[in-house]
């Protein structure tokens, strides 16, 4: 690795010319000195660089190649028509807003709770109770069946 680069490397670098952009880059983040130098050749060549024009078509054309090389480096295709987690997360807390807000959800707790109400009410046994009380009258009549078999001898 160098120790330093030239201005003139710093001005190759702004305009895009093939350089080892890497270790320009790398070397860029530790080294201040360079970083002015940097700094002067972006200033000095601010009127070769072209203008920015739309910055939203400018933000749209950046999002669309970063998708493109995400695409190519995963080698998956978005299914199409198919929307993006970001924007099911946000119908599905629009909609929970609106129903919190329209009472929906209120409605819905008092329905279930009067619903849980009418069966606590509800006086007859249930069928596990039945079972389970028939089980133990049986098993309560066998000492008594065992008594009878032991007299009949």
């Amino acid at each position: 690795m160098k120790a330093h680069y030239s201005a003139e490397e710093w001005t190759a670098y702004v305009l895009g010319k093939d350089i080892d952009r890497v270790s320009m880059e790398t070397h860029l983040e530790r080294c201040e000195a360079c970083r002015m130098l940097y700094l002067g050749a972006v200033e000095e060549q601010s009127g070769a660089l072209p203008e920015l024009g739309d910055v939203a078509k400018f933000v749209d054309e950046v999002e669309r190649r970063l998708a493109a090389q995400k695409t190519a480096k995963s080698g998956r295709q978005p299914a199409p028509g198919r929307p993006r987690p970001i924007a099911q997360y946000l119908v599905a807390a629009s909609l929970t807003m609106l129903l919190a807000g329209s009472g929906a959800f209120q409605m819905l707790f008092n329905t279930f709770g009067n619903l849980v109400d009418h069966v606590e009410d509800v006086s007859s046994p249930a069928i596990s109770q039945r079972l389970a009380d028939s089980a133990l009258s049986w098993l309560d009549g066998i000492p008594a069946m065992n008594q009878r078999n032991g007299e009949g001898k």
